[in-house]
This record gives C-alpha cells, sequence and structure tokens, in this order.
C-alpha cells in the first residue's frame, strides 16, 4: 500500500478565512445597494413633491385667470347694458365667444 505524503489542498483555517472574506465583501455590497435603494426612495419623493407644487402653482395661475376673466366678463356686461352701445355687445354675450353677432329688431 502506497502512501501519500505529498497531497495538496486547502486547509480548514484557509477555507475559513476566505469564507469570512467572501462574506464580508457580501455584506459590504448589501448595504451599498441598501443605501442606494433609500437615495432613490428619497429623491422619487423629492420629484413627486416638487411635481405636486408645480401642479398646485398652475392650477392656482388658472383659477386666477379664470376669475379674472369672469370679472371683466361682468364688468363688460354691465358696461353693455349700461351703454347699450352694440360695441359692447359682442364681449356680453358668454356664448358668442367674443365673435360679434347680429341682432335686428323690427318695430311695427
Amino acid at each position: 500500500m502506497k502512501t501519500l505524503n505529498n497531497q495538496s489542498g486547502f486547509t480548514l483555517v484557509e477555507i475559513l478565512i476566505a469564507a469570512g472574506m467572501l462574506s464580508m465583501l457580501a455584506l459590504g455590497f448589501a448595504t451599498y445597494m441598501f443605501n442606494v435603494s433609500k437615495q432613490q426612495k428619497h429623491v422619487e419623493e423629492k420629484n413627486n413633491f416638487a411635481m405636486l407644487s408645480t401642479s398646485i402653482h398652475a392650477a392656482s395661475i388658472d383659477a386666477q385667470t379664470i376669475f379674472n376673466s369672469r370679472k371683466a366678463q361682468v364688468e363688460i356686461q354691465a358696461a353693455a347694458s349700461a351703454s347699450g352701445s352694440a360695441q359692447y355687445q359682442q364681449f356680453a354675450n358668454p356664448d358668442s365667444g367674443g365673435i360679434p353677432s347680429v341682432t335686428t329688431s323690427v318695430k311695427h
């Protein structure tokens, strides 16, 4: 029977050290990925807030424009009723869209 004195391979200590180093590397990578995920979520929330803020601002401008438009329309209607002038009549009718309308009245 022949015995092998020339054994090559890794010892248990070397394998345990390599496994420990590999687990430290994996733990570092997992921590990095967790932080990146958390930062990405923060950036998405910040962008959502910015979009919401922009939408609210745009809506308030639209509401102010509508209010001012309606206020001007009421003033034009008041001026048209007070003066009876034909130049205001085209704008006084909200259904005309500012298009002049021809109205005739026939007296018998």
